[in-house]
C-alpha cells in the first residue's frame, strides 16, 4: 500500500458492520457501543462515525470529555457516561443531552441538587457483586425513598448492573437474580434496563433485558484465544482492525552477533536483518520481544532482541523484500488474541494500549 505514513491502522468499516448485525440479530433489542478509551484503540470518532450511519441505539463512553468531543464532532445518538462525572461538569451533560451513570449516594445528592434548576438525564448503577460502583442490596429501600422524591428534573432513563465473570454460569445467575430483585424493588417505570455485555450475550440469552453493552464484539475480537476457538464456531466476528508499518533499513549481520537492547538475542548464522518504525510507546509490547512475529510479503519474520521505544529489529534471512514494503503486525492471521496470549497479555489491554495518534485508514 502506498503511504506517506511509517506506521498506520485499517479499520475495515464492512466487517464492523457485520459484528454490529450479529450483535443486533443475536440481542433482539437496543445495543450500546462502547467506543470508551479510543474504541479499545480503533479510533474514537471513526467508530462513532461509522456506527451512527448504521443506526445504533446508544454510544457508551468513560468520561464527560468522551462524551462532550462526539457532542461536537455531530453525533446525536445517546450517549451514556459509565465512569464517575464530578458535579462541577454536570452542566455540560444537561446542556448536551448527556446520560450519567450514578452509583453513590453523595453524587445521587449532587445530582438532586442540580436538577432543582437544571434537567438531568441519568442511570442508576447497581453492585450485584463486582463491588466496584454502584448501590448495594443493602442500599436499595433508602434509595427506593430518595428516588420516589426526586426532582421532575432528574430523570432515570436508565438502570443497569455489570457482571463479574461471565465465563461462569453459576455466578452469572447469581447476579442475574439479584438485578431482577433490585429492579422489583425499586419499581422504575419507563426505563432502560441493561446488565450483560459482549461474552454473555452469547451465553445467557434470558439475562439481555432492553439493552445489551457490546465492546470488544463490535470490533471482531473475543475475550481471549480460547474463548475465539470455542465461539466463532457459532457467532463468526470479523476482526475490524490491521496495523501496518515498512522497513525503514535492511543490513547483514554475523553470526554470533547480538540484537538490540542488551543483547538478548545471538544470531545462530548470518542474518538479514529488518528495522521497523514501531515499538512500545505505539503499544506493540516489549513483552513479544524474540517472541512476536509480523508478516513481510506474506511471509513470517521474527521478532529479534528486545523492542525499543520507537525501533523492532524482524529477521528477513530468507525473505524477498526491499526497504519501505509494508510490513503486519495485526491482521486476521497475526490476531490480537494470538499476540495477546504470546505476550501473556489481557486483551482488552493489548487493544487498548495502541497509541491514539497512530493514523486510521477506513477501508
Amino acid at each position: 500500500m502506498n503511504t506517506d505514513y511509517r506506521n498506520w491502522i485499517e479499520i475495515n468499516q464492512q466487517n464492523l458492520l457485520h459484528n454490529f448485525h450479529i450483535f443486533k440479530k443475536l440481542s433482539k433489542n437496543k445495543i450500546g457501543g462502547v467506543i470508551k478509551s479510543n474504541a479499545y484503540g480503533h479510533g474514537f470518532l471513526e467508530i462513532a462515525n461509522i456506527l451512527s450511519k448504521a443506526n445504533i441505539d446508544y454510544f457508551i463512553v468513560d468520561s464527560i470529555a468522551e462524551a462532550v468531543f462526539l457532542r461536537k464532532n455531530k453525533i446525536q445518538k445517546p450517549i451514556l457516561i459509565l465512569g464517575y462525572t464530578k458535579k462541577d461538569s454536570f452542566k455540560k451533560a444537561s446542556i448536551n443531552n448527556i446520560e450519567l451513570t450514578i452509583s453513590s449516594f453523595e453524587n445521587l445528592t449532587n445530582a438532586i441538587n442540580f436538577s432543582k434548576k437544571h434537567k438531568l438525564n441519568i442511570h442508576i448503577k447497581l453492585d450485584t457483586g463486582m463491588h466496584r460502583q454502584g448501590f448495594q442490596e443493602t442500599d436499595i429501600l433508602k434509595l427506593k425513598e430518595i428516588l420516589n422524591t426526586k426532582p421532575n428534573n432528574l430523570n432515570i432513563t436508565g438502570i443497569y448492573s455489570h457482571l463479574l465473570k461471565a465465563s461462569s454460569k453459576k455466578i452469572s445467575i447469581k447476579q442475574n437474580n439479584l438485578f431482577k430483585k433490585m429492579l422489583n424493588i425499586l419499581n422504575l417505570k419507563d426505563i432502560l434496563t441493561h446488565l450483560i455485555a459482549t461474552e454473555a450475550t452469547f451465553l445467557y440469552p434470558n439475562m439481555r433485558y432492553d439493552m445489551t453493552r457490546i465492546g470488544l464484539g463490535l470490533y471482531g475480537i473475543y475475550p481471549s484465544l480460547e474463548k475465539k476457538k470455542k465461539f466463532e464456531k457459532v457467532f463468526k466476528l470479523k476482526p475490524v482492525l490491521s496495523w501496518h508499518t515498512i522497513i525503514s533499513e535492511i543490513k547483514y549481520v554475523k553470526k554470533g552477533e547480538t540484537i538490540g537492547y542488551k543483547g538478548t538475542y545471538t544470531l545462530t548464522r548470518d542474518s538479514k536483518i529488518g528495522i521497523c518504525p514501531i515499538g512500545y510507546w505505539h503499544g506493540y509490547t516489549r513483552k513479544l520481544s524474540n517472541l512476536g512475529y509480523v508478516l513481510v510479503n506474506n511471509k513470517k519474520a521474527k521478532i529479534l532482541g528486545n523492542i525499543s521505544m520507537d525501533m523492532i529489529c524482524i529477521d528477513l534471512t530468507n525473505i524477498d523484500c526491499s526497504v519501505n514494503d509494508t510490513v503486519t503486525l495485526i491482521n486476521e492471521e497475526i490476531s490480537i488474541e494470538k499476540l495477546s496470549k504470546l505476550s501473556d497479555n489481557y486483551t482488552y489491554e493489548f487493544a487498548t494500549r495502541l497509541n491514539p495518534k497512530i493514523k486510521k485508514i477506513i477501508k
